[in-house]
C-alpha cells in the first residue's frame, strides 16, 4: 500500500543527466546525485532550457526522469526558479568560500568536468555563464523518494511517458502516473 499520499500538479521533469549524448557537448553538467544531496534540480545554458523551469509552482509534484535510464525520483517544488549563482545549495551560496570557480567557468569559457571545492558531486560547468542570460536556473526541491540512477523505474514498451522536454504536466498519462505510484510507493490524489 503507498504510504505518501500527493495532491499537487504531477509535472514530469527531465533532469538533464543524459548519459547517451556526445562529449564535449555533455560535460556532467546535471548530475543525479548532486539533485539529490543538494535537493534541486537545474536546467539552463539558453532560456528554451532553462525558461520550463518557470511553470513549475511552489508545491507541484515532480517526477524526475533521467534520459536512457527512467524514472529516479518524486519531489515536491518548495521554491521558484532562481538563477544557479542566487540558489542555496544546502546553506552554500554561490558567492560562499566554499565555491572555488575560476572566472572562464563564470563567462562560460571552459566548460570541463572539474569538480567544484568542498561540495562533492557538484561540477564547475553548472555555473557556466551563470554571470548572464544563458545562465543555468535551479528549482529548489524536497524529495520523497528517490532512487540511485542504476536503479531508475523503466519499463520499455509499456507506455510510459518519456520525452526529450525540460517539463511537462503528467495530468494526462495515466498508465505513467499509476506506474510511478507502484514505483515509488505514492498515491496521487
Amino acid at each position: 500500500m503507498p504510504d505518501i499520499q500527493i495532491t499537487h500538479n504531477i509535472r514530469f521533469l527531465n533532469i538533464g543527466a543524459d548519459p547517451k549524448r556526445p562529449k564535449p557537448l555533455w560535460v556532467g553538467r546535471r548530475q543525479w546525485a548532486a539533485c539529490v544531496k543538494y535537493k534541486f534540480v537545474s536546467a539552463g545554458q539558453k532560456p528554451i532550457y532553462s525558461d520550463p523551469l518557470a511553470n513549475l509552482e511552489v508545491g507541484d509534484i515532480i517526477a524526475a526522469f533521467s534520459t536512457g535510464r527512467g524514472y529516479v525520483g518524486i519531489g515536491r517544488v518548495r521554491d521558484k526558479a532562481a538563477k544557479i549563482a542566487s540558489f542555496s545549495f544546502n546553506g552554500n551560496v554561490f558567492n560562499n568560500d566554499d565555491f572555488t570557480i575560476e572566472q572562464d567557468y563564470i563567462t562560460g569559457a571552459n566548460v570541463d568536468n572539474a569538480t567544484v571545492g568542498g561540495l562533492p558531486y557538484l561540477r564547475k560547468s553548472i555555473f557556466c555563464n551563470c554571470n548572464n542570460d544563458n545562465s543555468d536556473f535551479a528549482v529548489k526541491i524536497e524529495w520523497l523518494k528517490t532512487v540511485d540512477s542504476k536503479d531508475a523505474y523503466w519499463r520499455s514498451n509499456f507506455g510510459l511517458f518519456a520525452n526529450p522536454s525540460i517539463q511537462a504536466n503528467l495530468k494526462e498519462q495515466s498508465i505513467t502516473i499509476s506506474y510511478l505510484e507502484d514505483s515509488f510507493g505514492v498515491t496521487f490524489i
